[in-house]
């Protein structure tokens, strides 16, 4: 199988698929088996390397395969949710402010520089290495990191709105 649809169509798919979700009321009906490493969202394989979102598949099978460009959003803000109640096709925008009404959007600022969980140097020793006329493997022994790191703080690689 190469696409949703030819999933939709394979015999016996459907059957297979809601036996994975757990529908009890109205509330959410969610996904029962593996889920995304991020966001927690309902994942299955179809056929060889087609990997599908659970909550995608729900829409799909209720309200027809999604245009191009449009995400499928739920209501609830449950990622394990397969209830279609619960799911509609909306833009890119529609689905970030799903995300901040949610309180997510904390998640996607961006931080500042030496916040950065892979920064080494602080933003007083960037400005430093910025200013210095020292060689870069001065640099680089003296705050512990690497020639090449100070080279692309230099040329403005990493570091850029220092």
């Amino acid at each position: 199988m190469r696409t949703m649809a030819d999933a939709l169509d394979f015999p016996g798919f459907k059957d297979r698929f809601w036996s994975k979700v757990s529908r009890v009321g109205d509330g959410c009906w969610e996904w029962q088996a593996s889920l995304t490493v991020h966001g927690g969202y309902g994942q299955l394989t179809a056929g060889r390397g087609l990997l599908l979102k659970a909550h995608r598949v729900a829409y799909a099978l209720t309200h027809g395969i999604p245009p191009d460009g449009l995400f499928v959003c739920h209501t609830c803000n449950n990622p394990k949710c397969c209830n279609p109640a619960h799911l509609y096709a909306g833009t890119p925008q529609d689905n970030w402010n799903d995300t901040r009404r949610a309180g997510k959007a904390h998640k996607f600022q961006p931080r500042k520089l030496q916040e950065s969980p892979c920064a080494k140097l602080t933003n007083a020793q960037a400005r430093m290495v910025l200013t210095s006329p020292r060689s870069g493997a001065d640099l680089a022994r003296e705050f512990g990191v690497s020639r090449t790191a100070i080279s692309h703080l230099r040329r403005r690689l990493t570091w850029k709105t220092l």
